[in-house]
C-alpha cells in the first residue's frame, strides 16, 4: 500500500504541474546532494539510537523516548541553532497541551472502557459475533469492519482503550490468536 500511495502522489504532483505550467526542475548538483545527505547524518541517527537502544536493551521504550526528545533537541537548540532559548518555553507549552488533550481522551476513554465491561457488553459481543460468524477468519473481518466504520468518527487512541476491552475476550474466546 505504501509504494502504491507514494506513486499517486508522484502521478498526481505531475499532472497537476503539468497542468498549471511549472517550471520544470532545475538540473541536479551532485555537490548539493552530498551536502544535504552529509547534513542528514546526524538527524537519521534518532530512529537508529530509538531501535539499538530498545532491542539491545539499553532502555526501555520511555526511555527511548526521552532519550530521542533531549537529542532531537539537543540538535535542533545548539548544532543547528533552528530552535532559540526563547522559543523553548512556548514550544514547551504547545507539548503540554498536546500531551494533556491526548491523556485526557485515554483516561476518558479507559473509563467508558471499564463501563462497557462492567456491564457485560464483550459477552453481549461474544454472543453475537458466535451467532453471525462461522470462525476466527469471519470474527477477524467482522471486527475489521467496524474498526474501519469506528476510525471515520473516533480518535485512534480512544477507539483502542474502549474496543480493545470491548472485543479481544470474545475475539480470543472465538478462536482467534491475540498475538
Amino acid at each position: 500500500p505504501g509504494l502504491f500511495i507514494a506513486l499517486a502522489f508522484m502521478v498526481f504532483n505531475h499532472v497537476h504541474a503539468v497542468r498549471h505550467g511549472y517550471n520544470p526542475p532545475s538540473p541536479m548538483d551532485f555537490r548539493k546532494i552530498a551536502i544535504t545527505g552529509v547534513n542528514a547524518i546526524l538527524p537519521m541517527l534518532t530512529p537508529v539510537i530509538l531501535l539499538v537502544g530498545i532491542v539491545d536493551g539499553y532502555f526501555t521504550p520511555t526511555e527511548a523516548a526521552a532519550i530521542a526528545a533531549l537529542y532531537t533537541l539537543f540538535l535542533a537548540v545548539i548544532l543547528y541553532r533552528t530552535i532559540l532559548l526563547t522559543e523553548l518555553p512556548g514550544i514547551i507549552v504547545d507539548t503540554a497541551r498536546t500531551s494533556g488533550t491526548i491523556l485526557f481522551i485515554a483516561a476518558t476513554a479507559k473509563l467508558a472502557a471499564w463501563v462497557f465491561t462492567y456491564d457485560g457488553l464483550p459477552q453481549q459481543v461474544a454472543t453475537l459475533l458466535g451467532a453471525i460468524s462461522t470462525g476466527p477468519t469471519m470474527v477477524l473481518i467482522l471486527v475489521f469492519l467496524f474498526l474501519i466504520v469506528v476510525g471515520m468518527f473516533m480518535d485512534a487512541i480512544a477507539a483502542m482503550f474502549i474496543l480493545i476491552p470491548v472485543l479481544l475476550p470474545p475475539a480470543v474466546s472465538l478462536g482467534v490468536d491475540p498475538m
